[in-house]
């Protein structure tokens, strides 16, 4: 059986996902109720899934290291609510599935089948979303300014952190303020809040890094499924 790395802190759902799995008689479940372990466990268990629930504080950061320490392992997000530009860049650090919480069980297993395989999973609606979405890029130094300016930090401060002088912090500011639309520091932090981490506490947290994110097709599918390698549509 493949083995899934279950993160997650709401004890009715990983009860209700693990029977399931069990049943089904393709996966195992270890379960990860810490996101802070998460790294480790990934790291110690030959899991070919990780399925992460956005509501444990999953960042963009972590995703990033995640695939880093087990480039062989599947991500997918577990989600409810989140940003479609989260999901935008988490696609473009290599996550493979989206599944919805409320999703048929049969559906779940069709979503975990391909991901195993290789091939990318997206809930038709979402990926609605993520095509209307203007996709927003932010280089590995600018998204470390920006999770710092949502700390508090003045611009002395961020320059001090990370080794630059104000000049080109306000360049970078400059930049981003373009890139984003945003008009001052609040508004930049409000959006870095809603849009650059699964959930708003965790965002204040951390500078999260990722790559240029992936767009996403609008196919008539319910879901879609392909091949990353091929990038062929998969029915």
């Amino acid at each position: 059986m493949k083995r899934i790395i279950l993160c997650s802190r709401q004890p009715m759902m990983i009860a209700g996902f693990t029977a399931a799995m069990e049943a089904s008689g393709e996966f195992s479940v270890s379960v990860c109720r810490d996101v802070r372990l998460l790294r480790e466990q990934v790291f110690s268990k030959d899991a070919k899934i990780v399925l992460a629930d956005t509501a444990c504080g999953i960042t963009l950061e972590l995703l990033s290291e995640l695939r880093a320490i087990a480039p062989a392992t599947s991500l997918v997000l577990w989600v409810d609510t989140v940003a479609p530009e989260f999901i935008n860049q988490a696609v473009g650090l290599g996550v493979l599935g989206v599944l919805s919480k409320d999703s048929e069980i049969h559906d779940c297993l069709r979503c975990l089948r391909h991901v195993a395989e290789g091939k990318f999973w997206l809930e038709h609606e979402l990926s609605n979303k993520l095509v209307l979405t203007r996709s927003i890029p932010l280089t590995v130094r600018q998204r470390q300014l920006v999770g710092m300016l949502t700390q508090g930090l003045k611009n002395k401060e961020i320059a001090h952190r990370l080794g630059i002088t104000e000049g080109t912090v306000k360049v970078y500011l400059s930049n981003i303020y373009r890139k984003t639309g945003a008009n001052d520091r609040f508004e930049l932090a409000l959006f870095a809040l809603k849009n650059l981490s699964s959930d708003q506490v965790s965002a204040s947290k951390h500078a999260a890094i990722s790559s240029d994110p992936v767009e996403i097709p609008n196919f008539a599918p319910k879901f879609l499924s392909f091949d990353r390698s091929s990038a062929s549509v998969v029915q």
